[in-house]
Parts: structure tokens; C-alpha cells; sequence
């Protein structure tokens, strides 16, 4: 109730992606909606592309997102045999080797369950070095991917191990240039720019046409 009330009262309520904006108003139909990506704290515009091994990885911060994000079919996929790469997921490891195995990796799995995932910074983080993605029907990382990857059914198996395999044939370049988009900078800009168009509305100019901001 709490939540609500703070989503309906507030005078902006900043979500990461476009299809967010649908899920909030589910809850609170009424509110006033702003669409501000989320960012990804490394810099992909470097124009070098890693070495890719024929690695396909996932990430997930504890055991207890472990079936959020669908580890236990990441897993089965990976004993089946099916794929002709090594599977390796990451769990709460270390930075330093979170950031190498994305440079290593060709693809990156994101094959959380629909509508839990706001943005998906671990998915732009893979994209920003190069991973081709293969996600689940999840329509905010649909949004972050916008075509630079393979989305399947949540859950499906078959599809999502033909995914894969056609995912380890892909240039990952157009991810990379996808995420990109999703910059610090691009973001601070972004959250300066509705603050200035929200206090514009609320304080009036002064005679000489400025304002106390």
C-alpha cells in the first residue's frame, strides 16, 4: 500500500525501459511516468573487440535468484550435451572475473521469467563487450536488446538450446553498439534534463525571464 501510494502521489516516477511503463500503471494506472534507461558502469565505446572463446555464460547475484533467472534450465542445457561450447554460470563472483569472462564469453543467457526484469544491467553489461544475447520473452529486455539477439519462449528448452546454437555463430558487434545507448552519461543527462523540465513547471520565471535553478 505504502508503494502504491508513493507511485501515485509522486510527480515523476522514473522506470528504465518503455515497456515499464505498461507493468507500473498496472498497479497504479494513474501515474506520472518518465522513461529513463538505466546505465551499465563500464564504457563500451571502445572500439577493440575482445578475443571471443566458445563460451556461453549467465550471471545471477545469489542462490536465492537462482530460479528468478532461470539457472536450473541454464544448467540442464549445459549437462544435455546439446551445445557445443563450455555453459558457465557465474555466481556472485569476483569483478575482475565477472568482466574477463564477458570479454571471453560469445554469448550471454538472460532467460529470466517475463515482467521481472526492469532493465537487465548484467544482459547490457555482456552486450557492452560483445556477447550476442539470448534472452526470454521478457518485453524490458526486449526493449534493451532491440533486435541484437535471439529471444525465446521462457522455459522452452528446444528453442532456447536452437538459440544458443545459432547464437554462437553471430557477430556481436550490434550488441555492443546497442549498449552504447546505455551510458552514465547519457543517463545523468537524461535525470538533469526532466528536473529542470519539472521545476520550470512548478516556479515560475521571474521578470527578467530566469529562474533560481
Amino acid at each position: 500500500m505504502l508503494s502504491r501510494w508513493v507511485i501515485r502521489n509522486a510527480t515523476k516516477n522514473i522506470v528504465p525501459t518503455e515497456p515499464f511503463v505498461g507493468i507500473t500503471k498496472k498497479v497504479e494506472p494513474h501515474a506520472d511516468m518518465a522513461v529513463i534507461p538505466d546505465c551499465i558502469d563500464v564504457n563500451p565505446c571502445d572500439d577493440s573487440f575482445p578475443k571471443k572463446k566458445n563460451l556461453v555464460t549467465t550471471a545471477v547475484l545469489s542462490e536465492f535468484s537462482k530460479i528468478r533467472k532461470n539457472i536450473p534450465l541454464f544448467e540442464k542445457i549445459g549437462a544435455s550435451g546439446k551445445i557445443d561450447a563450455e555453459m558457465k554460470v557465474m555466481i556472485y563472483v569476483p569483478r575482475e572475473e565477472y568482466i574477463q569472462t564477458l570479454k571471453d564469453a560469445r554469448v550471454y543467457c538472460q532467460l529470466s521469467y517475463p515482467d521481472c526484469e526492469a532493465f537487465g544491467v548484467s544482459l547490457c553489461e555482456a552486450m557492452s563487450y560483445g556477447c550476442v544475447p539470448v534472452i526470454s520473452n521478457c518485453e524490458s529486455m526486449e526493449w534493451v536488446v532491440d533486435g541484437t539477439g535471439i529471444v525465446v519462449p521462457y522455459g522452452d528448452e528446444e528453442a532456447t538450446i536452437n538459440a544458443i546454437q545459432k547464437a554462437l555463430t553471430r557477430d556481436g558487434r550490434p550488441a555492443r553498439d546497442r549498449a552504447r545507448c546505455f551510458t552514465k552519461e547519457r543517463r545523468k543527462k537524461a535525470i538533469v534534463q526532466l528536473i529542470h523540465q519539472i521545476y520550470d513547471k512548478q516556479m515560475p520565471e521571474k521578470s527578467d525571464g530566469s529562474s533560481d535553478l
